[in-house]
Order: C-alpha cells, then structure tokens, then sequence
C-alpha cells in the first residue's frame, strides 16, 4: 500500500510541480500560466458582455495570476541558470510570490461573490479587507526579512513565519469567501464556482500542516496542494466554457425566437404560422378532417394609433393577443401577421357551428374595454372564416379567401365574421379576369373618354365638362369606370391609367382651345393612388407643358375615398396644386363622414353634390334639407357648387331656385365621344353669343 501511494505521489509530481522548490515546478508554473492566459482571454473578450463589473474584477484577478506564474517560472530559470544563489533569491522571493498568488485568488472570489450574490457593496468591502490584510502581510514580511533575513539568509525560521502569516491569513479570507458564494443565488456556474474556490482554500490549508511538521511531509502534501491549485484554475476554465454553451444556446434560441415569433406580441410570426398550417393539411388529408382559417382585424386601428401614438398602439396589440389568447383551445394555434391583422387555425373542427361560436366569443372579447397604462380604449374586430377542404386546398388558398371573408366583414358593417363562399370565389375569379385583361388594353391604349357637360343654372351654357373613362373592350363593347377602377387600384394599374386620362384630356383641351373654345374648365378626377405616387407632380408639368395648357383651365376632382392618408402630406400637395393654378373640387360631398372636415382643413374651390341627394330632392325631405343645408354652407364659405344627376327639369328649376351655381346630369347630356360633345359646346357657346347680342 505505502508503495502505491509513492506512485500515485510520484504521478502527480510531474504535472503538478514537483516535491518543494521552485526549480522543480517548471511544469506546474507553465500549465498555471497557459490556464491563467485563456482565463484572462475569455475575460478580456467578455467585458462588455451581461456583467461587465465582475469581468472587470477578473482581468484584473487574472493578470495577477498570470504574472504570479510568469514571474515564478523567470526565478526558475534564474536559478537553473546559476544567475543568483538560492538562498539570496528567498530573502525578497516569497512575500512578492504570496502576494501575486493570493491577490489573484481574493480578486477571483471578490468577483464571484458579486456575480452569486449580486452585492456589489458586499464584494468591495470583501476585496477591500483582503487587499488590506495583503498588503499588511507583505509590509510585516518585507520589514522582518529586510531586518533579520537579510543578515542571516540561511535562516528558515524567518521564511517559516512569513509562510504562516500568509498562508493563514488567505485560508481565513478563502473561508469567508466560501461562506458567502454558498449562500448565493442559484445560478448553473455555481458548482463550479464554489468547487474553485475550494480547491483554492484545499490548496492554502494543505501548506498549515505541512509547516505545523516542520514540512517533513513535503513529498506529500507539495503535490496534493499543487494539484488543488490547477484544478481550481481548470475549474475558472470550465466556469467560462459552460456560460459560453449558454449563451451559444440562449443566442440560437433568441435567432430561433426573432425567426418564428412576433416580437411585439411573443405569437407565432407568419413563418411559423405557414409551418403548422402546412403540418394541419397533411394531418387533415390523412384523418379526411375538417379545419378552419379565422383571419382577423382590427377595425379602426389606424385611427387609434393616429390619435394616441403608436405606444398606445403596441399595448392595445398585446393587450388583444391576450385576449385572443384565452378564446382558444390548446391545440389551437393563433398568431399576428403583422400590423393589426392575426390568424387562427382551429384543428379537427366538429363542425361549422363550433368555429361560429369560436367567432361569436372572439368578438364579444373584442368589445370590451381594454384597460392600458394611460387610457381606455374600445374597439372591434371583423373576421373572415374559410374552412377546409371546402374552401380551399392549400395553405395560400385558404388564407386568401379567410382575408376576402374578412373584407366582406368590414364592408358588412365591421365587428362581425363573414364565411367564406362560392359566390364570393366567383367574384374573385372575376376580379382577376379583369385585372389580367385591363393589363392587356393598358398596353394596346384601349380606352377613350368620354365627356358631360357643366351647365351654368342661370344661363344654361356650357361652363366646363368631366372626363370620364370607358374601357373599349373588344368583345363587350364600352365598359362603365365602376366596373374596373377598384381594380386598377388595388393592382397599381390606376397609375399608367390615370396618366393616360390626364394626358388624352390635355390633348382634348388642346384641341377645343385652338378651335376657339374659351371661359372653360375641364374638370379630370384623380385617384389617391395617383396622389401618393412620388413623381405625381412632375409628370402633370411635364404634360402641361408639352400641351401649352394653363392650369387655370384645369379642375382636379378628388372624393373623400380618394384623399390621402397623410393629412399632412395632403395639405401640401393641394396648396401646391392651388397655387400652381388648378382648381380643387371635392366630388360626392356629402356621402362620406369626414367632408366637412376636409372642406375646413383643404383649399377646395368647389364641391360636388352627390346624386344620391339630387334624386330625391323636392320629394324626399331629408334629400331637400341636406341640400339646401349644403348649399347654404357653400355661399358661406364662398365655394362654387355643383348638382350631379340632374334628370329633370323639375329638378333643375328647384336648384336654380336654391340658389345652386352648376349643374351636370341626363337632363342636359349623357357622356359623350370628344366630337359630339364639341358639335353641343360650340352650339352653346354660339346661343350664348346671340343671346348676349
């Protein structure tokens, strides 16, 4: 037995140092110097990482013990070398040796003691106290050896006494470390880090005995305290590996989060959303099982971000996916596409009444108040429901008629689901029907405008006229703009579209006015589409100049649909169009709900008003009201007014009366080819002329 243990001694002798001396320890200063180096790597790369503080207090640990091995491995070599006598080397040797080694170790702990304890008052005051009692050893030291060693370096009792001094005060200091890191938090680095450090109190107690045998046992406990020493060190090592894999893994999982989740609401994002929709398909056509889309949005959202700030806007989402969230089963999965809009997909659905109730709850959530840090605030959904396989066989086809479901909520009324149906495929299918061909006679120029009349009501000449647009189709003949505008804006069609209106109407002007035509406006309507697109303005000069048209002779129609969402941005541009000359009319007034509004916040010259109003007037009460009110408001504000679809005389005649400035309608013309309308023009103009003579 005694012979096994002098092999596993002498085993241990050479990785850890040897048995005493510093010219037998090469090794161990070496490994302690390469470990103290990649410690003081990590640390360096790490220092502006999670916890900067305790990085800082172990660069500053590491580099004491890095120079602690690279000074003892240069006192090594010096004596190899024969340089200095051994025993003049140990009269200043040991207390600068103790003093590198055990400020690197009290730094070591002082740091872990702020980071398990999160106490930086308590690691100040621990390294403070260390440090002190440090530097109070190595001044007692420096004192008796430079007194008494000095004049008797062969003396080992003063080299003894320093060894106690300083070995003892670090085991106490060590002991206190270890007492605080034990009651610190719980964290994955704390095993290690109390194992650290009790391999360092392991290694400083061994040397108390071994100096209470008068280090007759040096042979042992050399190595055993040597080995303690690296294997704390090693363990520094692990403690940076570990957290390395940590943060290796939390930043996966954080890539992983940013790639399939909403960071706003922490649902599912669209990617991951299309995953489980792809895995419900498969699933469903395997089991022959039904399920549903509910693609939801919030009604009126804009106006609330626009009102309270897109602050309010993000907690009002959150608040909402909440909400959505306490509707749904387990398996269910519900995420945010974006904006305001989410879906949820309802798996192995019993039937279509249950996803209706599914809705049914969704919106009565939806109705009630959501309580956010500063406000209160009400809204609704609207939620477009289309089921599988019925309505669709793939994951966009479903999700596209779930959006379309979802529109014909919001133009039902809004707060309400809409289901999915055939009819409502049949209209889509002819939607792009059209979109395709539209693309075709924007190509080939196959439109033409045609051209009504304004009619001053006193006079009864013909004052201006509007272009209106037909699509000459070549197998249906002339189509009406309400069958394929919508469409041309929501494919951006409306852009070549409505340059090619402006452009043909400039040419016509150009034409009447050289013929003679004057005291004309010709009145173009322009899409906000047109509105919004960069080069708007440019292009309009660009065809005014090339047509020699005056501005003046120019009147921009614009409904309330078709103004900007910009506010701001739409003011400018308007100022801009007025002060270039245009006239600004606002055309269907009063079927929207914000025309008075507008009326006050833009320059408009005239307003339009609206058929729906002039059909029933001098019959329908509330018809004659409104108009009269109308028109009362316009003479105040000093606006030029317009009645369109007037049919009759009677009509035209209660008008007059009124007091109304223009007219426009069957009674005086349909919408007419350009030379048509100029035989009606330059007939007017003439009756006008005689009748003036």
């Amino acid at each position: 037995m005694p012979e096994f243990f002098n092999v596993i001694l002498d085993f241990m002798t050479q990785f850890s140092g040897g048995r005493g001396g510093i010219d037998h320890n090469v090794v161990q200063f070496g490994l302690a110097a390469i470990l103290w180096g990649t410690l003081l790597t990590y640390a360096r790369a790490r220092r502006k990482e999670d916890n900067p503080e305790r990085e800082r207090l172990l660069i500053f640990a590491f580099s004491f013990g890095l120079v602690r091995e690279l000074f003892m491995l240069g006192m090594a070599f010096i004596l190899a070398l024969g340089l200095v006598e051994h025993q003049l080397l140990h009269v200043v040797f040991p207390p600068l040796e103790h003093s590198l080694q055990y400020a690197a170790i009290f730094a070591v702990a002082g740091a872990f003691l702020q980071f398990l304890r999160r106490d930086i008052k308590l690691a100040r005051r621990y390294l403070l106290g260390s440090f002190l009692s440090l530097a109070v050893c190595y001044a007692a030291t420096f004192w008796w050896w430079g007194s008494y060693i000095y004049a008797n370096p062969s003396s080992r009792f003063g080299q003894t006494w320093c060894d106690w001094l300083f070995h003892g005060t670090a085991t106490f200091w060590l002991l206190i470390a270890l007492f605080f890191a034990w009651r610190g938090r719980q964290c994955s680095s704390r095993p290690l880090v109390l194992s650290a450090l009790g391999c360092f109190f392991f290694a400083v107690f061994l040397k108390i005995p071994d100096m209470a045998f008068a280090e007759l046992y040096e042979h042992i406990y050399t190595p055993i305290s040597h080995g303690a020493y690296l294997l704390g060190i090693f363990l520094l090592v692990a403690v940076y590996l570990r957290e390395q894999a940590r943060e290796g893994k939390r930043a996966k999982q954080q890539i992983m989060q940013l790639a399939y989740y909403d960071t706003l609401s922490g649902l599912p994002n669209r990617s991951l959303f299309y995953d489980r929709l792809q895995q419900a398909l498969a699933l469903a056509d395997r089991s022959h099982n039904r399920f549903a889309l509910l693609f939801l949005d919030l009604d009126n959202f804009k106006a609330i971000n626009d009102t309270y700030g897109h602050a309010c806007g993000d907690q009002l989402l959150k608040a909402v996916a909440n909400r959505l969230r306490g509707c749904l089963r387990m398996g269910d999965t519900l995420a945010r596409l974006g904006g305001d809009e989410f879906i949820i997909l309802l798996p192995d659905i019993l039937g279509t009444n249950a996803v209706v109730t599914v809705a049914d709850k969704i919106l009565q959530q939806m109705q009630k108040e959501f309580q956010l840090d500063l406000t209160q605030l009400f809204t609704s959904a609207s939620i477009g429901i289309a089921f599988y396989p019925e309505n669709g066989k793939d994951a966009e086809e479903l999700m596209k008629h779930a959006d379309v479901a979802m529109y014909a909520a919001k133009e039902q009324g809004r707060s309400r689901y809409h289901l999915f149906s055939n009819e409502m495929h049949r209209r889509i299918v002819e939607r792009h029907r059209i979109a395709d061909e539209l693309r075709v006679a924007l190509q080939n120029e196959d439109f033409v405008l045609h051209y009504q009349p304004q009619v001053d009501i006193v006079s009864e000449k013909i004052v201006g006229a509007e272009a209106l647009v037909r699509w000459k189709h070549p197998q249906k003949g002339l189509i009406m703009p309400g069958n394929f505008i919508e469409i041309a804006e929501e494919t951006g069609q409306i852009q070549q579209l409505g340059e090619w209106i402006f452009k043909t109407a400039c040419k016509q002007l150009k034409i009447w006015l050289n013929q003679g035509l004057d005291d004309f406006k010709l009145a173009i309507n322009l899409s906000a589409h047109r509105l919004e697109h960069s080069d708007f303005l440019s292009k309009v000069e660009k065809i005014l100049l090339l047509n020699n048209i005056n501005p003046q002779q120019i009147e921009l129609e614009l409904t309330e649909s078709g103004m900007l969402r910009d506010t701001e941005k739409a003011l400018e541009l308007l100022n801009h169009l007025k002060l270039r000359g245009f006239a600004l009319a606002m055309d269907d007034f009063g079927t929207g709900y914000s025309s008075l509004s507008y009326l006050k916040r833009y320059p408009f010259d005239q307003v339009k008003i609206d058929k729906s109003f002039i059909k029933g007037i001098n019959q329908n009460n509330d018809d004659t009201v409104l108009v009269k009110t109308i028109l009362s408001m316009a003479q105040h504000l000093k606006l030029t007014v317009v009645a369109e679809g007037v049919e009759t005389y009677e009509q035209l005649a209660y008008l007059r009366e009124l007091g109304c400035d223009r007219a426009q309608g069957f009674y005086f013309s349909r919408p007419v080819p350009p030379d048509e309308f100029a035989e009606s023009l330059f007939a007017s103009q003439f009756n006008s002329e005689l009748s003036s003579a």
